[in-house]
């Protein structure tokens, strides 16, 4: 913001940007704007100097602006954004274009009963008038548009005691097993404060045999199949990377035993330091491993050689999707949300790609924890969310 701000200049001196912003721009329509931050309210003010003096002169073309917020959701303080701004806006518009309010006072999600316990609990909770110089912004009550459900709408359930939060979630397991007994049409939906704070209703849901779907719950990065794929991405990158080598044999789709992998841990170390992928193929080595574990070297081995074959030569994702595939990398599921996952990475590599930055493992590790898994069904009836 502070970059615009100096490029449109001073309003005794606009550079050429603003003047021609100023022919090109017509319309403004901001979005959230009870969480403005004074740089950003003050690019508005500049970015429509001249509009009251414009409208006077071309009532039939004036140029408008429009904002949408709700001064009680305005939760960002912490990062500058000042609801006083919010309201500074109503009352005064912009460089002489007034605003005028509409207050969209009907609910038509919730229950009747749910919007006047709302109403109800909230109103105490905010001052009585507004206030700018303070940020203040008093409670505006909602309207019901759906009627009174046949149950009651809100129901407060408090745990005290050292299980307090084993009997919450024993509570709200019951209460969702009891939802879906009594409708096949139910829905739920479980909403939670923190990912933390619902991963033991996961596993009370999980343990009841409760289908759910939760989203953004928890990174990419802790998923034990994406894990195996990013292992794969990490021994192809760097063939010295002994670590992710050594990982593969130990992945499902290798599965070698302790004993057979410290053999070959031996055989690649100081001071032949041999990279695996040739200790693999070595026919000493092989002789030395149980004859499961030469089945499964041998079988490994061929895979990764093929692999490098083929390195540059197929786009980053059939590279690395093609390898997993021979390895039977989608056997080692046990859901459909696991095959989501994997898609979800290799879509990762598809950007990467497209961005030129080739098999970079720190970008992918880095992006791993910024992207949710897949939990649960899809279309199960339970849905779980923050």
């Amino acid at each position: 913001a502070l970059s615009a701000l100096q490029a449109l200049g001073e309003d005794d001196a606009p550079t050429e940007l603003a003047l021609r912003l100023d022919y090109r721009i017509e319309h403004i329509l901001v979005d959230e704007f009870q969480d403005t931050a004074i740089n950003q309210y003050e690019l508005l003010r500049l970015l429509t100097r001249g509009w009251g003096i414009h409208n006077e002169s071309n009532p039939g073309a004036p140029r408008t602006i429009m904002v949408v917020g709700d001064g009680m959701q305005s939760i960002y303080g912490f990062r500058g954004a000042n609801v006083g701004l919010f309201l500074q806006a109503r009352l005064q518009g912009f460089n002489g274009v007034r605003l005028e309010p509409l207050s969209l006072l009907c609910n038509f999600r919730s229950d009747a009963g749910v919007v006047e316990w709302v109403n109800a609990s909230f109103a105490a909770a905010f001052p009585a008038h507004d206030d700018v110089n303070r940020g203040r912004v008093r409670y505006t009550p909602a309207t019901a548009v759906r009627p009174h459900g046949d149950r009651p709408a809100v129901g407060l359930h408090v745990f005290s005691g050292e299980r307090a939060r084993d009997q919450e979630v024993e509570f709200i397991c019951a209460e969702i097993a009891a939802a879906c007994a009594q409708s096949a049409a139910a829905s739920i939906a479980v909403l939670g404060r923190t990912r933390g704070h619902l991963q033991p209703v996961l596993a009370g849901l999980q343990r009841q045999g409760i289908a759910y779907n939760a989203q953004d719950m928890d990174s990419l990065a802790e998923s034990a199949l994406v894990g195996d794929l990013f292992t794969l991405c990490c021994a192809l990158a760097n063939p010295a990377d002994r670590l992710a080598w050594m990982a593969l044999l130990r992945a499902p789709w290798c599965g070698l035993q302790l004993a057979d992998l410290h053999r070959i841990a031996q055989w690649g170390a100081a001071p032949r330091y041999t990279p695996l992928l040739q200790a693999m193929a070595d026919e000493g080595l092989r002789q030395s491993l149980s004859s499961d574990g030469r089945r499964r070297v041998e079988a490994l081995h061929g895979v990764l050689v093929w692999a490098q074959q083929k390195r540059d030569r197929l786009g980053l994702r059939a590279w690395i999707e093609c390898a997993w595939l021979q390895l039977g990398g989608p056997a080692t599921a046990t859901t459909e949300a696991e095959l989501g996952d994997a898609e979800s990475f290799l879509q990762l590599l598809e950007q990467a790609e497209r961005e030129g930055l080739g098999l970079d493992t720190q970008w992918l590790a880095r992006r791993l924890e910024q992207q949710f898994m897949n939990a649960g069904e899809p279309g199960a009836r339970v849905q779980v969310m923050t």
